[in-house]
């Protein structure tokens, strides 16, 4: 038996010398991309599986509005084009679209591992000089723990129920 194996491409280097690629002056993926797909309502985006066994089927256009949301969040925080913001979430879909609204803002997203301990995110902060630190409240005890020795960190975002920002001073609700 023998297969045929035709090659997408016959000369390498032709098609390397003439490769090029149209890059806009301007991209956003955040609109760019998740705004297109999310002209079409029904177009789903992720469906999610919860811990609990819950599902939530959740569409562009559902990113795209709550990304809007959080985008006009953060700014009236303060969060500006540049600023570096940690996330470190556990991946539910607010970290989506938290992620996506500061790339609306321009804002540069680091996202870090839930296993951080307070000492990671407290060089974390350092090295990258993060003005925000968006977390769950497992996040936010690691943060409180060391948020004296991070002079540049300004706003910080808690994604919890606001019964738990009540024990926590500092703490905007994301929500």
């Amino acid at each position: 038996m023998t297969t045929s194996n035709t090659p997408n491409m016959l000369d390498y280097e032709a098609e390397r010398r003439s490769f090029h690629l149209e890059v806009p002056e301007y991209f956003n993926f955040a609109t760019d991309v998740i705004g297109k797909w999310a002209q079409d309502p029904n177009r789903l985006a992720m469906m999610w599986a919860g811990p609990d066994g819950s599902e939530r089927h959740i569409s562009f256009t559902t990113f795209a509005e709550r990304s809007n949301k959080a985008a006009n969040a953060f700014a009236h925080l303060g969060i500006q084009k540049g600023d570096a913001i940690l996330i470190m979430l556990p991946r539910i879909p607010e970290w989506w679209e938290s992620v996506l609204a500061l790339m609306k803002l321009g804002a540069i997203f680091i996202p870090c591992t839930t296993l951080l301990t307070p000492q990671d995110i407290e060089h974390r902060i350092h090295v990258a000089e993060a003005k925000g630190f968006i977390t769950d409240s497992e996040g936010a005890a690691k943060l409180d723990q060391i948020r004296t020795n991070c002079p540049t960190l300004r706003h910080t975002v808690m994604i919890e129920p606001d019964a738990d920002l009540a024990r926590r001073e500092g703490w905007t609700s994301y929500h």
